[in-house]
């Protein structure tokens, strides 16, 4: 049986014929090759970067094939990147073993909350992000401080909470500090606060939970959108001293989880050594890149009726 072979870069490949028995390939067959091409590829990159692999084998390849196969970065909708590692982000937490490590559809920072007495779970969470302080727009070009306001007119604080309290949240996240009188105010209505969060923080917790960075609590309407997810927590990890004389310190770190999968998600890796946390993120990065493009390339060659030329060549010859 002929077949004509196409040469296109570095990728070798088979145009199959209509009715050769390696176009009835069943996708069983094909999951099985992936598996064991996903396989090679975290053994060969954690033997190259001297990773562990009794304590990491399992846990990299969980979270490699469950991150190549959710996460579905789009440059045609959402003008993505095709590097997926900017949707899947690596927190690393020293912590005294592995047991931390988890994947979640969602994000993770090491963060408080503003004050201990808010709620530290909640779910289904109504999400507001405000992309600075807690101010209003004075004269449609300056944002004015908070803080400078409130001391001279507490008017002003009711107004902001009627304001938030139209669209109802019980989580907001700001990118800048809110003054203590704000804090009170809003905690009188069960809503949790996260101050100071990073610009890039903010940009992700938008795009996973599918809403915008509000600038100001004047321009908040009822029809505003608010972000979702399906839970909110924050959890206090210690780590314990090994100088006795040193107390023992604690990492908090806030987990939105349950946002829409195939938009990005978050790796957690928790270890004992810093170090080798830095290392095991480096060569997970480079295994994902590695999947992703396996990946993308198993899809090409369903796309156009393709094999690559060694598949090809042991169907056509038996």
């Amino acid at each position: 049986m002929s077949s004509n072979l196409t040469n296109r870069g570095d990728i070798k490949f088979e145009e199959v014929p209509n009715g050769a028995e390696v176009a009835s390939e069943s996708e069983e067959d094909m999951e099985e090759d992936i598996y064991s091409y996903l396989i090679d590829i975290r053994q060969k990159v954690m033997k190259e970067f001297g990773i562990n692999e009794e304590k990491w084998s399992n846990i990299l390849q969980e979270f490699m094939e469950k991150a190549i196969h959710t996460v579905k970065p789009s440059s045609f909708t959402f003008k993505d990147s095709i590097d997926i590692t900017k949707y899947v982000k690596i927190t690393l937490v020293e912590y005294k073993d592995t047991s931390k490590s988890k994947y979640l559809n969602g994000v993770v920072i090491k963060k408080s909350i503003a004050n201990k007495r808010m709620s530290w779970e909640i779910q289904n969470p109504r999400i507001l992000l405000l992309s600075n302080s807690l101010g209003f727009i004075e004269d449609e070009e300056e944002y004015m401080d908070l803080d400078k306001e409130i001391k001279q007119e507490d008017r002003f604080i009711q107004i902001m909470v009627q304001k938030i309290d139209m669209v109802k949240p019980n989580l907001i996240f700001v990118k800048e500090d809110t003054s203590r009188k704000a804090i009170e105010a809003l905690m009188e209505k069960d809503i949790t606060i996260v101050t100071n969060v990073k610009d890039t923080v903010m940009l992700r917790i938008g795009r996973l939970t599918q809403t915008i960075n509000c600038p100001s609590t004047n321009l908040i309407a009822s029809d505003f959108i608010l972000g979702k997810c399906q839970s909110f927590k924050m959890e206090s990890l210690v780590k314990k001293s090994l100088n006795k004389m040193v107390e023992a310190v604690n990492t908090n770190i806030i987990q939105l989880d349950g946002c829409l999968p195939f938009l990005g998600c978050t790796i957690m890796l928790s270890a004992d050594d810093m170090n080798e946390l830095k290392l095991v993120k480096h060569a997970f990065k480079k295994m994902l890149r590695m999947s992703r493009q396996l990946i993308l390339e198993n899809e090409y060659y369903q796309f156009f009726d393709l094999v690559p030329i060694h598949k090809a060549g042991e169907a056509l010859t038996t």
